[in-house]
């Protein structure tokens, strides 16, 4: 029988940290899927999916885990 892929939701998966965390858990054979404010400037890649509304998330997947990294940006300065 084969394992269902996990998935996991990022928010804030276009930043910095948010590209390299989803780069390494989909080597590690996750599937990802980031929630962006502006989803059409990004191209999904093979494990990785972009949305632009939780609708669009498909609630019959094996959802392991929400990282939530959605913010300010940490160099933007006060």
């Amino acid at each position: 029988m084969k394992k269902q892929l996990e998935h996991i939701l990022i928010t804030g998966g276009t930043g910095f940290i948010g590209q390299l965390l989803s780069q390494l858990l989909v080597a590690q054979g996750y599937q990802v899927v980031i929630l962006s404010r502006q989803p059409g400037q990004y191209k999904d890649t093979p494990g990785i999916n972009y949305i632009g509304d939780l609708s669009q998330a498909d609630k019959s997947l094996n959802w392991c885990a929400v990282i939530n990294l959605a913010g300010e940006p940490l160099n933007r300065g006060r």
